[in-house]
């Protein structure tokens, strides 16, 4: 009855998610030109107010630290995630629910980082 129609994203989303995964898989390896390009350039086209404010260099040593943190999520959907689910994070158990929240919040220590720019780079991330 239903057909399963092609899945067709925004360019911007094609350009700064899709085609970039190795940025946003290898966190532990970004720079600063990596995050002006990737992952402000993907604040930029989605249109984030203030972006000019975020310093690449504070946002990729916070995408450093949150390295572990999202590779606790790695493989996980958000439409079947169990926040209550224990994740080992640096030798440290944590729940789901507490580590998104922990990134969540480090993410809007960053100048020029608000609510809708951290979940974009969360999801950027994990999609």
């Amino acid at each position: 009855m239903f057909k399963k129609l092609p899945v067709r994203f925004d360019h911007a989303y094609e350009k700064y998610v899709l085609d970039r995964r190795e940025v946003w898989e290898n966190l532990s390896q970004i720079d600063e030109d990596k995050t002006k390009n990737t992952v402000i350039g993907f604040l930029k086209a989605w249109n984030i107010r203030n972006v000019n404010r975020i310093a690449p260099i504070s946002l990729g040593g916070a995408l450093k630290e949150l390295n572990e943190y999202f590779d606790a999520l790695r493989g996980k959907s958000l439409l079947s995630l169990n926040f209550d689910e224990k994740v080992n994070v640096d030798g440290k158990e944590m729940k789901v629910s507490d580590l998104i929240k922990e990134i969540y919040k480090r993410l809007s220590e960053v100048k020029g980082i608000g609510s809708t720019s951290a979940s974009k780079i969360m999801h950027g991330v994990i999609p």
